[in-house]
């Protein structure tokens, strides 16, 4: 009974998600991304200053973040501090349409608060509703960084590449989408970009979209903000003619299997055979399964388990690269102790959890992967842990039931095997 109504459950999940992309518990939306491009705030940027009377403006070192803008454009802000020598009292700041009030004392109006380092907005000054000077926070053209181009991870798997601008600052992020039916669906990818200086040539500015539906190479004139300088932004995309939602691979390797019926043991190094797959529902749920055999061929003894499992990504941290997965199925298991011992078969339930940790240890589609599943009933104890690191695995299993009895563990080096859908 128990058995059905895990089924039924996943089964159930399994359905929701094809039909709604948003279905997944959330702990979070995470807004600070990684500082993968650092600034010098005082020498890789410029502020220039129209201001009525003597003023100290400065961006405030250490406060440097990149916001995550649409899920996949980082941009950077910072602190700004305003001084302005004011005897009156009436000053006020406005950015991006809010209004700053001042902090005003008899002797100045002071104010701290972020800007945007790429929106190439200016900081408007007022005297009651009279317009009386502006702020421009611009790159200092004179920088002497090497890297001046952040590509978000999410472009990652589509060989993003850009070139064209010169000494400026420009953020990347990719967003891609399915199109067609289920089966025949293929890549439509949003290229999304934010430059410091530069922008389309018409009165449109901020972050730009361009879309790829196939491999090639786009051009865009676009205009420097502060110098009217044009250049051309060259920006290239390699995608897969399909878009596969199931993916496979297959592992093999050396185990120590270590077999018990009753109170006999038999342990030895063993071949392993396994196979996985994965069928994407949407970005955060998917079908899963697994089949892992290993076979002591100097005794006989044969241990063969596979499950089928609804994972559910459930919450993420570190700017989405550490991502929590629940997995919700069943398991089948077989084992027989040597040629002459009949074999052993049931199905088992134990559920578990996954962390995987994409672009490990900074490298670009790394990715470290830990998971267990654990069960203790009143009839079996099972527990299957894994650690993967790209195609490289190590596993450990132990099942017992009744008289029965079966631990291995080993390493294994997994291919990639089939595409469908």
């Amino acid at each position: 009974m128990k058995l059905i109504l895990l089924l039924l459950i996943f089964l159930s999940q399994a359905a929701l998600s094809l039909t709604n992309e948003d279905t997944h518990i959330s702990f979070g939306e995470q807004i600070i991304g990684d500082s993968r491009l650092e600034f010098n705030l005082q020498k890789d940027f410029i502020i220039e200053a129209d201001t009525p009377s003597p003023a100290t403006i400065k961006l405030i070192e250490n406060t440097l973040q990149w916001v995550r803008v649409k899920d996949v454009l980082l941009v950077p802000r910072a602190l700004i501090e305003v001084s302005i020598a004011n005897k009156n009292k009436n000053l006020s700041l406005k950015y991006q349409g809010t209004v700053i009030a001042s902090q005003n004392s008899n002797v100045t109006s002071l104010s701290s608060f972020y800007v945007s380092l790429f929106a190439q907005d200016k900081v408007y000054i007022y005297e009651e509703d009279l317009e009386i000077g502006s702020i421009t926070i611009k790159p200092n053209p004179k920088h002497k960084k090497k890297k001046t181009v952040l590509i978000d991870y999410s472009c990652s798997q589509y060989n993003v590449d850009i070139s064209g601008l010169q000494k400026d600052f420009l953020t990347v992020g990719c967003k891609m989408n399915r199109t067609g039916s289920i089966g025949d669906e293929t890549p439509f990818l949003e290229v999304i970009w934010m430059s410091a200086s530069h922008k389309l040539q018409s009165e449109f500015d901020g972050a730009y979209v361009s879309t790829f539906r196939k491999s090639s190479v786009l051009k865009q004139a676009i205009l420097n903000s502060y110098t009217s300088e044009t250049n051309e932004l060259t920006i290239s995309a390699k995608l897969p003619k399909k878009l596969h939602r199931f993916k496979s691979a297959i592992g093999a390797g050396p185990y120590i299997l270590e077999s018990t019926f009753d109170s006999i043991t038999e342990k030895e190094l063993s071949p392993s055979l396994a196979l996985y797959f994965n069928f994407e529902l949407n970005k955060t749920n998917s079908m899963r399964g697994f089949n892992l055999y290993v076979h002591n061929l100097s005794h006989g003894s044969v241990f063969n388990n596979g499950g089928l499992y609804y994972a559910n990504d459930i919450a993420s941290a570190l700017d989405g690269r550490l991502v929590f997965t629940t997995l919700l199925g069943i398991q089948g298991m077989h084992f027989r102790f040597n040629e002459n011992e009949d074999k052993f078969q049931d199905y088992i339930a134990p559920q578990g959890i996954e962390i995987m940790w994409k672009h490990a240890f900074n490298k670009t589609n790394h990715v470290l992967d830990f998971g267990i599943f654990f069960d203790s009933s009143s009839s079996y104890d099972y527990v299957n842990t894994w650690l993967r690191y790209n195609r490289l695995e190590i596993n450990y299993l132990s099942w017992e039931q009744d008289n029965h009895k079966a631990t291995t563990w080993g390493l294994s080096y997994l291919f990639p095997f089939k595409q469908l859908f």
